[in-house]
């Protein structure tokens, strides 16, 4: 008996990959048709039409939980935060009834692929490393799935004594299928000691109680990599007594994204730096806008892929961090390094506590050229939605990116607080800006810029 379910369960999964595999080539191909895009499918497009129903499949329920599940991006992207978090709960906690899972410290004993995926989901790791050490998840060993290639990654050395870590075969997944996540924990949504728990929610959890009861970072760079770091950097004119800012700007892609913005905005600060005696360090990829050369900015946007190594360092070892809302602001704070986060959208969910020592810089938002106050944004979609260019356009809602001298004036303020111990903080304002975060079930609680609120005030604070 057992030998046949353990059969009926291969056969099943064997189908689930072939019809997975068919159904993924086929969107593929149409976008090559229809758009001249070559670009892989995302993995869960051939789940999701498995879970219309349309094809007769073993056990359909699987299918159309992922389809959900899936749908709750959609929710999530139109500013819905409170709808996709119960569309996700409601899934797992479906998951976990049919497997017979009721233990209030079990866990998922192996995190999703997603967390090895881009720089940002990387991240994640280390929140969750730092959740298990606070009590808020259930401790244990944890298990990762990483492709062989990116086993000896800088990051993953960095978290190989935490989580054991597993190669995996580069078929989309064929070992996460939607009635077994109950073992495979999901990035987005994560078993707690409570009950599931939302990521955003998590970070403020940790960062909040990490930064009272621990001075130590959650996780330390490997020693090697240290070594061999400074001895490249070296190549580029960074002495070891060199103090840096790491600087990372989503400047490439559709210009018409929330959270793109120019580079040049960004120059009198890098000019700052430099005047202070300090050096520059900028990371991204080779789309990024090019940058005069000068001394004292060392850009490894245009010396891919050998020095994108060499990232991670720059993010851990940095005075402090300048950047914009991508994955690369989830790292520096895994390292005690403080940020200063300019040009944010989403503001409600977005500006998230990293530390005392964090600051950020909101962009403007605008509806049909209407300029919208703090209070409007955190009590609309607007302030927890990642919208994509098609809904900005339809909801006419637009964005005014951050002046050279907001930035400036940041990176004057990070200074202060970095080399000068100097926390300038207005606290009528802050108290302001804490009330208005009150009116809503969850936002996030970040500092923001003390000299971007002093400016602006009057509209950003306004209660209507």
């Amino acid at each position: 008996m057992i030998i046949f379910k353990k059969m009926n369960q291969f056969c099943f999964r064997l189908k689930s990959q072939a019809l997975h595999f068919f159904l993924t080539s086929t969107v593929r191909f149409v976008n090559f048709i229809k758009y001249k895009n070559l670009r892989k499918p995302e993995p869960f497009y051939g789940n999701y039409i498995l879970g219309l129903g349309l094809i007769p499949t073993p056990n359909e329920n699987f299918f159309k939980l992922d389809r959900t599940w899936n749908e709750s991006y959609s929710v999530f992207n139109r500013g819905e935060y409170k709808k996709s978090i119960r569309i996700r709960k409601e899934v797992m906690q479906e998951i976990y009834a049919m497997n017979g899972v009721t233990e209030t410290g079990y866990f998922p004993p192996i995190l999703s692929k997603t967390f090895s995926g881009a720089i940002g989901h990387n991240g994640h790791i280390g929140v969750h490393i730092a959740a298990q050490k606070l009590g808020l998840v259930p401790p244990g060993q944890r298990y990762m799935q990483v492709s062989k290639k990116d086993l000896n990654k800088p990051f993953f050395l960095s978290i190989k004594e935490k989580i054991n870590l597993l190669s995996f075969s580069n078929i989309h997944n064929s070992d996460e299928p939607p009635g077994q996540w109950h073992i495979f924990e999901r990035m987005q949504l994560i078993k707690t000691i409570d009950g599931f728990l939302d990521l955003h929610q998590l970070i403020e959890k940790v960062f909040t109680a990490d930064s009272i009861i621990s001075n130590e970072p959650i996780l330390k760079l490997d020693s090697d990599y240290i070594t061999n770091s400074v001895f490249e950097l070296k190549k580029y004119g960074l002495k070891e007594s060199d103090w840096f800012v790491t600087l990372h700007v989503r400047d490439a892609g559709n210009r018409n994204e929330h959270n793109y913005q120019s580079i040049d905005n960004y120059t009198k600060s890098i000019d700052y730096i430099i005047s202070l005696g300090g050096k520059v360090i900028r990371i991204g990829d080779s789309s990024m806008q090019r940058l005069p050369s000068k001394f004292g900015l060392i850009d490894l946007t245009q010396n891919l892929p050998t020095s994108s190594h060499l990232h991670l360092y720059a993010l851990a070892a940095a005075k402090f961090f300048i950047g914009t809302l991508s994955g690369p602001k989830v790292i520096p704070p895994l390292f005690k390094v403080p940020m200063l986060v300019t040009n944010m959208t989403c503001i409600g969910l977005e500006s998230l506590y990293y530390s005392g020592e964090t600051l950020f810089i909101p962009k403007k938002t605008f509806i049909d050229k209407n300029l919208l106050s703090f209070f409007e944004l955190i009590n609309s979609p607007i302030g927890f939605a990642n919208f994509s260019p098609k809904n900005l356009s339809e909801k006419k809602i637009s964005f005014e990116s951050n002046s050279d001298e907001d930035i400036l004036k940041g990176v004057k303020e990070m200074v202060d607080i970095v080399f000068n111990n100097l926390h300038s903080r207005n606290s009528e304002l802050d108290k302001e800006v804490d009330l208005i975060r009150k009116n809503v079930e969850f936002a996030s609680s970040g500092l923001l810029s003390t000299s971007w609120l002093e400016t602006n005030h009057s509209w950003f604070l306004a209660k209507s």
